[in-house]
């Protein structure tokens, strides 16, 4: 039988700079898909090589994120709102959420 492969401390967490801000990003190896195989460092790889291609279509637009905690497979929800802990230096949008009929930083 093999033995199970542990991650190393470099392919579970990645340290990047966007715009002279530095940003640690986790559980790299956290499978999304799990019947492809898919984990979160492939889809930010895949983000990575497509961003040129997909961010003229975003800019100017106001982003809400489709999350699934716990995988593909289990209960997700629409993040709309950045929040309290959001970084400072990315641009938010007040935005009247009708779902809910309260202000939101999108």
């Amino acid at each position: 039988m093999k033995k199970a492969s542990t991650a190393t401390a470099a392919e579970k967490e990645k340290h990047v700079t966007i715009d002279g801000h530095e940003l640690t990003l986790t559980n790299l190896t956290k499978v999304y898909w799990p019947k492809d195989k898919i984990t979160k460092g492939a889809l930010i790889n895949y983000y990575e090589t497509m961003a040129p291609v997909i961010l003229p279509y975003l800019k100017n637009r106001p982003l809400s994120l489709k999350r699934t905690p716990n995988g593909i497979e289990e209960q997700s929800f629409y993040q709309k709102d950045a929040g309290d802990n959001f970084p400072d230096w990315i641009e938010t949008v007040p935005f009247h959420a009708a779902s809910t009929g309260k202000m939101v930083d999108y």
